[in-house]
């Protein structure tokens, strides 16, 4: 799913494995955002798409999944399309945020020697479009600043998943 230079075992099961960073990825598109959650201990992931066609058309695509009593995973996919209003907020939040200004974008914990960061949610970026592929990863609980986390939640809210995946961020 992620670029050589970003490989990583964690991101390597992700739920949308659509290459973003390849070569013709964009054809037919002006820009794809992706975000992915990875909140390991409770065993739910969630990746949310939005693609806007070069024809200015934007739909998405959420995909989650959980395990059930069995320890087995339920997978749900769902198409939704984002409103003009909902890409404006989006589309501010991330400029407010300056998401993306570097490549990779990594936040860290910053060590002020009280700071202890036990687990959290491993939270991934994506932007590919005519300037090329961005990248942007923290953990929401740990080390993602309040820009990064306003981002996300737009795009949970986007996707309709937010009565369930605020949770993994505050």
């Amino acid at each position: 799913m992620l670029p050589p230079d970003l490989q990583d075992d964690e991101w390597e099961v992700g739920l949308d494995r659509t290459p973003f960073w390849q070569p013709g990825a964009l054809d037919g598109y002006s820009r794809r955002l992706r975000l992915t959650l990875n909140p390991g201990l409770i065993g739910s992931r969630a990746a949310i798409r939005i693609d806007t066609a070069r024809n200015g058309h934007v739909s998405g695509y959420v995909i989650t999944q959980r395990p059930d009593s069995h320890r087995h995973a339920i997978t749900v996919k769902r198409h939704f399309v984002p409103t003009p209003e909902e890409m404006a907020r989006l589309d501010a939040l991330i400029a407010q945020a300056g998401i993306w200004t570097i490549y990779p974008e990594h936040w860290v914990l910053r060590e002020t020697g009280n700071n202890v960061c036990i687990d959290g949610v491993p939270t991934v970026l994506e932007r590919l479009s005519e300037e090329g592929y961005r990248y942007s990863e923290a953990n929401a609980q740990c080390t993602a600043p309040s820009g990064f986390l306003k981002v996300a939640a737009e795009m949970i809210e986007i996707a309709g998943l937010g009565d369930i995946v605020p949770t993994w961020l505050y």
